[in-house]
Parts: structure tokens; sequence; C-alpha cells
């Protein structure tokens, strides 16, 4: 009784200082302004302290007068409740606790040795060697720690680390939002899970979903070693989605990547990047600019665009290249990889044609064995058992058939097993919607004299059952899983026919292309031989010229030498057409092309991946040696081509080479030999009013150190050429040549030679008597000098050097404070001074914390 009356005597007391808490926030960031809980207006019962204790007595210290509770103590607020060994009432909003402090609120448990709790501010302060905050699978470890009941935060400092699963975190100090289950660390914050790594200043992380959004100086790891920095970004547990909004920059073991913004699919390789992009691709010794691209690793394909440009810096046989368009595609294709899966698909086809011819074959004469009529008995039979038996027996006869067929169509291909699915599913829905119409249309089928005499219809009846039966044991969802998967396959075979058209236009191009030179091979072969013939006569025709001069004078006449007359004839040949002195070397190239065509091609097929560049819309090249523009352009490194497309320009030193199409071909990064299609017209400046000027049919320019050394024009040349004095560099004569093909040797900026084929015909004019009838454009011509790219014109912009020797130094997470901490728990531990508690309420504490005025008083 003594006992009763002290416990209410301190209940009345406490009773009696109720008093409301001021509604007061602790100045601690929120995880999100839109999930922060809205401030409620408290109203009494809320603002009531509840307590209780085995024993209590008043103790005045100075001239106040405090409370003492010993013996299981607990205190209730606003949900919250607070248990110790002991405890001190110093007034109506202020108590502290001794002794194996528990705080409990929902699921987060926090245990020390000591603890007070200002009602004013709704704060509970706990003291301990070590502080441990238990919620569900989240444990965290601290050396100081503070927990606000109204709005269910903690706060800890001093060093703090938490285990999640199999994740870790640490930090100086930090946050933890219970109602959110998300936890902030800031300064020195480091994190383990298992699929990254970091260091940074500071985290938001969600202890459910795993979800990170980190801010100033993150630096993360993932499992294969990339490297990811931002400033401000999230991480995204469900597609593995590293996303950066601010200074993003990824580095790889062989690219580099910086960008504003990078959404980074791990899982699929897959980058999207945002404004201010540079990416540097060590493998192609390139780097790519833009505001927006998308990269796809697995693939190997790459798509830029807003103002991208690509600079090559393979230095080793030519000069950097820039390169601007609206946008770029970079397509990487492996044809081996594709072959194979066509063979593999084709396979699978005839495999699942031999399935389903089984599968058929099989049914049919299992029907025969059984005989048509039979089969026609039975079916109407059970038909007519499962009417008359309900709906419990007409399950039971479909399940047994559903089981025999099922294992059947398992047996054949996936594709005719979704095909019945599909069937049986439609049966199933009708015969549900009308069951009686159904039935008497079944039996007037199976009472048809026809139905029982053709055995082939009761077989074909027989499988199509057998397979609209066996749907049944699908699930909906397995039937739109099913669904899915083949519409995928068709996609993809489609999307792989697609390619292998493109590949067998590819194909039908480069042999177009070996025709053509095998053809340009068979006529240059036959003028040879018939300008060797026509030396050969006129060899015969100077020698007896020369023998009856010789006869005249008494002289023996000369025997004719096979040997000086091939050398005649091939100094006849020079001096017809200089162009033979380089026409094996010609065929040799032509050869070699042809050569290096098909084993391109061949490669291809065999071999494995190869590049397709595609750039669209004011393409821009610029390299010292060369610099181009055109409307759209294709460049493929199975054969080294670029192709360029709609009005393209060409410079070399001062030529100027335009037409419809134009073909480059390149070797090491070396221009090598241009062919010009569609009213080719090659110029050179000399001054505002002439131009040196050429074209024909088609043209083929070849290059040599970079330079071209010679113009070969095939079919209706024309040129307009300026002569000039080698003194005064003076205009001095203009000439107007047509013939059936030209070539111009030049070397440097000087025009050495021309030889001309085909009847050449022309004239000369002083250059100050050129009539006005006389052509000095030809047609189509048009200086386009002001529009020739310069390097600024087309990149502008500022390289960021290389980080990866200093991100190569960079520690990794090593987790100090949780080694501290782990250490400290331990010496604790084995001093017997502290307990890893993992206590919780007692039966009684729970219900004093559900109703404190109903828990009895002995």
């Amino acid at each position: 009784m003594k006992i009763r009356s002290i416990l209410i005597s301190a209940l009345l007391v406490a009773f009696m200082s109720i008093g409301l808490f001021a509604q007061m926030r602790p100045s601690t960031p929120a995880p999100s302004s839109q999930r922060r809980p809205q401030a409620q207006q408290q109203n009494p019962d809320t603002a009531v302290i509840y307590m209780k204790a085995d024993n209590a007595y008043t103790y005045k210290i100075d001239t106040a007068t405090v409370w003492c509770f010993v013996g299981n103590f607990a205190a209730q607020h606003q949900g919250s409740i607070i248990t110790a060994d002991s405890a001190v009432r110093y007034n109506d909003m202020y108590v502290e606790c001794f002794g194996n402090v528990l705080i409990n609120k929902g699921t987060t448990y926090i245990y020390g040795e000591r603890a007070d709790y200002d009602g004013n501010i709704s704060q509970a302060r706990v003291y301990s060697e070590l502080v441990k905050m238990v919620d569900t699978d989240a444990v965290l470890y601290t050396y100081h720690f503070s927990f606000d009941t109204e709005n269910n935060v903690g706060r800890f400092y001093g060093g703090g680390t938490v285990t999640n699963r199999d994740n870790r975190l640490e930090s100086q100090r930090g946050y933890y939002f219970a109602d959110f289950r998300e936890i902030i660390c800031v300064e020195e914050v480091e994190i383990h899970t298992e699929d990254y790594e970091m260091k940074g200043d500071s985290v938001v992380y969600n202890i459910d979903t795993d979800h990170a959004e980190y801010f100033t100086n993150s630096n993360i790891w993932n499992t294969n070693d990339d490297y990811l920095y931002a400033d401000r970004g999230e991480y995204i547990k469900e597609g593995e989605l590293y996303r950066v909004t601010d200074n993003g920059y990824i580095l790889t073991e062989r690219q580099e990547v910086w960008s504003d913004s990078i959404d980074y699919f791990r899982a699929e390789e897959h980058a999207k990047l945002f404004h201010n992009i540079q990416f540097d691709d060590l493998d192609h010794k390139t780097l790519a600019f833009g505001n927006y691209g998308e990269y796809w690793g697995n693939e190997g394909n790459a798509f830029l665009t807003h103002n991208p440009v690509v600079v090559n810096y393979d230095t080793s046989q030519g000069d950097t290249l820039f390169m601007r368009s609206d946008s770029m595609y970079l397509f990487t294709i492996n044809t081996a990889a594709e072959r194979r899966e066509a063979e593999r698909r084709k396979a699978d086809s005839l495999a699942q044609i031999e399935a389903e011819k089984s599968l058929a074959e099989s049914a049919i004469e299992q029907d025969d064995n059984k005989g048509s009529m039979e089969i026609a008995a039975d079916s109407m039979s059970s038909r007519r058992g499962a009417m008359r038996g309900g709906k419990g027996r007409q399950q039971g006869a479909d399940s047994e058939r559903t089981g025999r067929g099922n294992r059947q169509l398992r047996e054949g291909a996936d594709s005719t097993y979704s095909h019945n699915a599909d069937r049986g599913e439609m049966l199933s829905h009708d015969s549900a919607q009308h069951p009686d119409d159904e039935a008497e249309e079944l039996l007037d089928s199976l009472s048809s004299t026809s139905l029982s005499t053709d055995s082939l219809a009761v077989d074909s009846l027989a499988v199509d059952s057998l397979a609209a039966d066996s749907v049944m044991v699908l699930t909906p969802k397995e039937i739109k899983a099913q669904k899915k998967q083949e519409a995928q396959k068709l996609k993809e075979l489609k999307r792989k026919e697609a390619e292998q058209e493109r590949k067998a236009k590819l194909d039908t191009i480069a042999a177009e292309r070996l025709r053509k030179l095998q053809a340009l091979k068979v006529k240059d072969e036959a003028a040879a031989a018939a300008r060797a013939e026509r030396s050969a006569a006129l060899m015969q025709k100077r020698t007896e010229r020369e023998n009856a001069r010789r006869a005249k004078r008494g002289l023996p006449p000369l025997a004719i030498d096979s040997t000086a007359t091939d050398s005649l004839s091939r100094d006849g040949m020079l001096q017809a057409d200089s162009l033979a002195m380089t026409l094996p070397d010609s065929l040799a190239a032509d050869s070699l092309a042809i050569d290096s065509l098909a084993l391109a091609r061949d490669s291809i097929d065999a071999d494995s991946v190869y590049r397709l560049v595609k750039c669209f819309r004011n393409v821009k090249i610029y390299r010292s040696d060369f610099q181009a523009l055109c409307d759209s352009l294709t460049a493929m490194t199975s054969d080294s081509t670029i192709h360029m497309y709609l009005s393209p320009v060409l410079w070399n030193t001062n030529n100027q080479v335009t037409s419809e199409v134009m073909d480059i071909y390149t070797a090491g990064s070396m221009i090598t030999r241009a062919e010009f299609v569609g009213k080719p017209i090659m110029a050179a400046e000399i001054d505002t009013i002439c131009y040196n000027q050429v074209t024909g049919k088609s043209m083929t320019a070849h290059f040599r150190d970079g330079a071209i050394y010679r113009d070969d024009v095939n079919g209706n040349a024309q040129t307009i050429y300026y002569t000039q004095d080698s003194h005064t560099g003076e205009v001095t004569e203009m000439m107007y040549i047509e013939s059936g093909g030209a070539s111009f040797y030049i070397n440097g900026q000087t025009l050495e030679r021309i030889t001309y084929q085909g009847n050449p015909t022309g004239i000369l004019y002083p250059i100050g008597q050129v009539p006005e009838s006389q052509m000095v454009r030809l047609p189509d011509f048009k200086w386009r000098g002001a529009e020739r790219p310069t390097r600024h014109g087309v990149f502008d912009l500022e390289i960021r050097p290389s980080r990866r020797e200093e991100i190569r130094s960079l520690s990794r997470p090593t987790f100090p404070i949780s080694e501290q901490i782990e250490r400290r728990k331990r010496n604790l531990m084995e001093s017997g001074t502290w307990l890893d508690r993992v206590d919780v309420l007692s039966p009684e504490d729970e219900e004093f914390l559900r109703d404190p005025l109903a828990t009895p008083i002995n």
C-alpha cells in the first residue's frame, strides 16, 4: 500500500504539471521538401507527459524541489516512450534518465546509458560510450545522438557508421528520418553497397530502396571499376541508373566522358549526356563534343547532336582532323555475330518445322489407329457426358486431355505452342459466352456422316481440339508473356533482315565498283595494245624510210631490231600519251584497289566488326592538308572510305573540287584517292578573274603525302588553263581544250604537265585577245573559296585535359570511422563497461505506450 500511494502521488504530481510543448522544429535538413510532414497543431492530450516507476520521492535542490523515480521508469509522450532504471524530473518540461536508457517510437529503438528529454523542443539527447540506434535492418553506432520525438528525426555527430544488410555508410555527422527511413550523411562520407563504392561530402540514402542522392565532390566506383564524379546526382537501384545533374565525369578503361548532366544505365552500358559533352575514346583516338548525346556500350553505338564536333587526334600519319555537322551517328556492326545469329535462327526454324511435322504425324497416326468412327463416337459421348455431368466432370475431362496434349506440345516448337494457345484462348472465350450453341453445333457436326466417314476431317478435328485443350494449362499472364516474347523475336528478326538487306546493298555497290575497275583495266589494256600496234607500224614505216634514204646514199639497210622496236614503241607511246609512263603503276594501283576491295568485303563477311559513321546536315571538315563541305557524309572502316553527298566540296592546297557525289579512300588516316561523280569540276584560283578549270564525266584524284599529285578526267574532258610568266607570275595566255580524257600532273601548287587522250582539240589565245564569245567559266563552275572551312570555324572549343592519372591516384573508401567505432566497441565489450544491446519493450511498457491511463498500479 505504501508503494501504491507513492506511485499515485507521483502520477498526480506529473498530471498536475501538464503543459503544452512549444511548437518548435529542430534546425535539421529534411530529405525532401515535398516529403516533409506538415506541422500539426498540438492538443492537450498529445502534450501530456505520462510517467511511471516502482518508487518516487521528492528531493530539494537549493530552493527547487525535484521528483526522483526509481525502478522500471517509463515516460510516454507523443507516441514515443523512454524507459530507464531511474529518472529525475526537474520541472514539467525536463526529465533526465539514468541506466539502460531505451527510446522507442515505431520501429526505431535507441540505446544509451543516460538521456535527457526537453519537452519544450520535443528532443531527447542520448549519452553513452557508444550510442546505438536500430530501425529494422538498419543499425547506427555513434558517439553523440539526439532524437526529435515530434518529427521522428535523429541527429548524430562526432562520427557515425550505419549498416543496412550488406551496405555500409559512415560520416562525421548526419540525420536519420524515421518516417521516410532516410539517412543524411554529411562530411567525410563513405559508402559501400553491392553495386558501388562512394566517397563524398554528403549523401541522402534510403535504407529500404537503396536510393541515394549525392552532392558536392562525390566520387563513385562501380563493380566494373568504372569511375563517376558528380557535384549533384542520384543512384536508382532499379535499372542501376546513375544520374548526374551537375558537373558529371565518367572514366572507364578506354573512355573519358565529361558532361553537365548524365544518365548512365550501367546494366545496359547506356549513357545519355546533356550539355558541354566531351567524349574521349582512346582506342580510336577520337574526341567528340556536343550538347546532347547517347552511347550504347553493349552495341558500341553512339549518337551526337546539338553542335556536335568530332576530333581525330591520330597524328601518326597525318594531322588532327576536325569535323562538325548537325547530327552524327556511330554504329558498330558485327557481321560475324549477325551471321551466326541468322544461322542459329535458321536452324531453330528448321527444327521447329520438323517438330511441328512430327507432332502432326504422331497425332494423325494415333487417331488412325483408334479409327475415325471411334473418335467421333468417343468425342460425341464425352461431350454429351460433360454436358449432362456438369461443370466439374467437364473440367476433369479437359484437364486429362490438357495434360496429354501439353506433353506433346511442349515437345514441339514454341511458335506452334503460342499459335495454338491463341486459338485455345479464343475458343474458351466463345464457349464461355455461348455454351449451349457450341454444344449443339458440336453434336450436329459429330453426327454428320461426312465427318464420320472422312478420316482426314476427324484427324484434323482431333489435332485442333488437342491443341485447343492444351492451352488451358497456361495462365493469362503466361500467354501474355509468350506473346510479348514472340513480338520481341519478330522485331529482332526484322531488324536483322533489314541489316542483311543493307549489307546486301553494300555488297552490290562493292561488286559494281569492282566491275567498273575491271572494265577500266580491260579498256586500258586494249588501249595500250592498240598504241603498241600503232607504234610498231610507225617504227616499221620509219625503218623503211630510213632504209630508202640509206639506199640512195649507197649504205646497207638497217635490220629491224625487236628490242629497238619495243624501245621505239615505248617512246612513241610516251610521245602520244605520257600517261602510258604511269600506266603500269596505274594498273597496279587499280589492281591493288580491286584486291583491297575484295579483301575488305571478304574480311567483313569472315571477320567481325566494322564501324559506320553517318553525319547529316552542314558537314564541315578541316585538316591542315585538306578541307571539305557537304550536306551528308557516310564513312566505313571496313574499306576506309568516306562518301560525301549533296553539294560536296573538297579543297587541297590551292585546288577546289566540286561534284554531286565524292568517294574518298584513305589508308592510315591519309587520303590515297578520291573519286568525283556527277558534274565534277577541279579548279585552281590564279586571281579573282582567272581560274584553271577542268571537268568531265568523272574524275579521280590521286594523293601522295596528303596532296594531289595526279588528276585523271574520264570522258568529255574540258580544260580552261592559263599560262603565267615564270618570273612575274603575270597571266599571259588562255588555253581551251576539249578531249576524250586528260591527266594532270601536279607538284605542290605547280601544274607540271597535262596529257590528253582521244583526239584533243583546242585553241590558245593571248590573254589580251580572248574573244567575248570564248567560254572562260565552265558550266556549273562556282568558286566557293569563301566557304572553305578554317580550324576555328569548325572547332572553337576548349579541350579538357585528361584526368586519368589523377583518378588513378585517388584512394577508394577505407571506412576509418567504422574501423574506429568497431575497435572501440570491441574494447568496451571486452572490458565489460558496455553492452551491444538488442532489448525491446517489455509487455508492460508496450501496454503503457498504448494507453498510459489504463496501466495498472500494483
